[in-house]
């Protein structure tokens, strides 16, 4: 996960993309993130751990590295005004998957 968001930071620094395909990679990136880090790992720490409280630390842990994402990208990666509406897109993802990790709680 580490690479792709040096990946993408890359990206907004030097304007790579369209901001559509942002859009599209946003999405599929904070869905595959969602369901790697919770279903897919689950399995390894079945025994050690039970599934609501395993949920509760992978959407907490995901809602931090999102946000911090997001505030670098806005504070320091973004230059303009695309740049900037992605960091907080990122942001946003990462307060939406904070807010349901409480809410499911």
């Amino acid at each position: 996960m580490l690479i792709v968001m040096l990946i993408l930071i890359y990206a907004a620094v030097h304007n790579s993309f369209d901001w559509g395909i942002w859009v599209a990679i946003t999405a599929f990136m904070s869905n595959w993130l969602g369901h790697f880090s919770t279903l897919g790992t689950y399995p390894f720490v079945s025994s050690f751990i039970e599934k609501k409280t395993w949920f509760l630390t992978v959407g907490i842990f995901n809602a931090v590295v999102l946000l911090a994402a997001g505030a670098f990208m806005g504070l320091y990666a973004a230059k303009d005004k695309k740049g900037r509406m992605f960091a907080s897109m990122v942001s946003y993802l990462g307060i939406a998957c904070l807010a349901l990790t409480i809410a499911k709680g």
